[in-house]
């Protein structure tokens, strides 16, 4: 699969790096959430570097916003072939636009860049409907004292655990191990899915310098 222009899929390379992961090849497809999707991320790989959680918002297959670092951090905003990267300390941005006639975002849980087509689908914001599509039965586990249901999914060198919250059909945690070998572990701090669309999400920030990119 040949390769797109970098901004309709720049968060499917911020945000791996955001989380310390490698950036991946630019070739994913496969989740388009129906309604606005809000997740909030922990990285809990081990090795990877500690920090403060990151906030990813998206809807459908063309939009997508990835807040950093709170109000004097970053936010990355992917909307059709636009994209935005906003500091909002220095209230400066840039703007770059997808000449492809098809752009698409995407937010891949564990991208290789080994294998662009690895896990395609596993997506924040499409966790269960990647388990439920392949037909995985989930078995009752208790973790912390709260029953959830526990996804399993091989896949080739992968292999792939998703906690949900038995009581509200959210994703507490997922895992994808390569090999035998951790290899992205993350943990839901907050999951809101099907809430009201929000334009405002997905355009820059009034009063900011924006420049071409």
């Amino acid at each position: 699969m040949a390769r797109r222009p970098l901004p309709p899929v720049l968060l499917a390379l911020l945000l791996p790096a955001a989380l310390g992961l490698p950036a991946p090849a630019l070739a994913f497809r496969g989740c388009a959430p129906g309604g606005l999707v809000k997740v909030v991320i922990q990285n809990t790989t081990p090795g990877a570097p500690s920090g403060a959680p990151k906030t990813l918002y998206r809807q459908g297959s063309s939009y997508g916003r990835l807040e950093d670092g709170g109000a004097g951090g970053s936010v990355v905003i992917v909307n059709g072939k636009d994209t935005w990267i906003v500091d909002l300390a220095a209230k400066k941005g840039e703007h770059l636009t997808d000449p492809s006639s098809t752009p698409a975002f995407h937010a891949p849980i564990a991208p290789d860049p080994e294998d662009e087509n690895a896990l395609e689908g596993f997506e924040f914001g499409c966790e269960l409907s990647f388990m439920r599509q392949r037909a995985v039965t989930p078995e009752s586990v208790t973790v912390g004292g709260r029953t959830m249901r526990l996804f399993k999914w091989h896949e080739g060198r992968y292999t792939v655990q998703l906690l949900v919250l038995a009581d509200k059909d959210v994703p507490y945690a997922a895992s994808v191990h390569k090999d035998g070998k951790p290899f992205q572990m993350v943990r839901y701090v907050e999951y809101a899915d099907g809430q009201k669309p929000d334009p405002a999400l997905f355009t820059p920030p009034e009063g900011f310098l924006i420049v071409e990119g």
